[in-house]
């Protein structure tokens, strides 16, 4: 009595049955060297096979076919009375493979290895995903494969994936960064106000109110992380900056660390309601844009709106 430690392998170059017990349970049968395709016939299901199993692995670049004795004796993929089942797709045959088990009833076969190209009855399986088969173009699938750098997929008129550039008023970086073209925004596509109401609403700017009885530092702008930005700051004086026998309050307008730096308090002092006033700076990163008022005394008056644009300079 002889004990095999390895699998027996058959090379088939012609179509062939096979016959058990001739054909031992387990042998991998190969279409090494064939020219054309081949047809390998399993044996009629019995429940003497029961846990029989072969092999089939497709060497050749020729089409590989396992066939059962009758209509209906294959359960596979998606099929339970299936006739044959083969890898014939092109250029997704070499390498693949079949593994077929007898339960006495039928012949399970399904796909060993690779799936892609795998066919039953002659017609190739299609990859689902929840239940929808997809059904992808060699050209389809490079797109992914093979997408160049700023380009994205959109669907075509013909509904399939296409790889394009971003034009027009926008573009975008290979890092998913976008920007908007110079002169794209113009002053007829923005509602009257509607242009320093959209920045404060990105987050580029903010305003403030400051009445004569408030002593505080208050943030207009919280700090950028990173970034230097352009500071604009409008100053519309509310109320009279007077003493008026006691003492005026005070507006100082600046940054963390420099709190006059757009506007010192002597330059508010004085200015009487309904003046505006304009400076610019540049309001380094990490630092937050405030504003620092003292309290009136007595019979004091004064008070303003601040409104800030801080725009990144890189």
């Amino acid at each position: 009595m002889s004990t095999r430690l390895s699998q027996r392998r058959l090379a088939k170059t012609a179509s062939f049955t096979i016959v058990y017990p001739f054909h031992a349970p387990g042998t991998v049968f190969t279409n090494r060297g064939a020219i054309g395709a081949i047809t390998a016939t399993l044996p009629t299901p019995t429940q003497a096979l029961t846990g029989v199993w072969y092999e089939f692995l497709v060497h050749a670049a020729q089409s590989f076919i396992v066939a059962g004795a009758a209509a209906g004796a294959i359960c596979t993929i998606g099929n339970a009375a299936a006739n044959n089942v083969s890898f014939e797709t092109a250029n997704a045959k070499v390498g693949r493979g079949i593994r077929a088990v007898c339960d006495g009833t039928q012949w399970l076969c399904a796909p060993h290895g690779a799936f892609d190209g795998f066919c039953v009855n002659g017609t190739e399986v299609a990859v689902r995903v929840g239940g929808t088969a997809l059904t992808p173009t060699a050209a389809e699938l490079n797109v992914l494969h093979a997408l160049a750098s700023a380009r994205l997929i959109v669907g075509s008129a013909g509904n399939v994936p296409a790889a394009v550039d971003v034009t027009g008023d926008v573009t975008i970086s290979n890092a998913g960064v976008t920007a908007i073209g110079a002169g794209k925004v113009t002053s007829a596509m923005l509602a009257n106000g509607a242009g320093v109401a959209a920045l404060l609403t990105a987050g580029l700017g903010g305003s403030r109110s400051c009445i004569n009885t408030e002593a505080a530092t208050s943030t207009v702008v919280a700090a950028h992380a990173t970034k230097d930005r352009a500071g604009l700051v409008v100053v519309v004086i509310d109320e009279t900056y007077a003493a008026n026998g006691g003492t005026a309050p005070t507006l100082k307008v600046g940054e963390d660390d420099t709190i006059e730096k757009a506007f010192a308090a002597a330059t508010i002092a004085g200015k009487a309601a309904g003046t505006v006033l304009v400076a610019a700076f540049t309001n380094l990163a990490t630092k937050k844009i405030i504003t620092t008022t003292t309290a009136k005394v007595g019979a004091g008056t004064g008070g303003a709106t601040i409104t800030v644009l801080a725009i990144p300079t890189t």
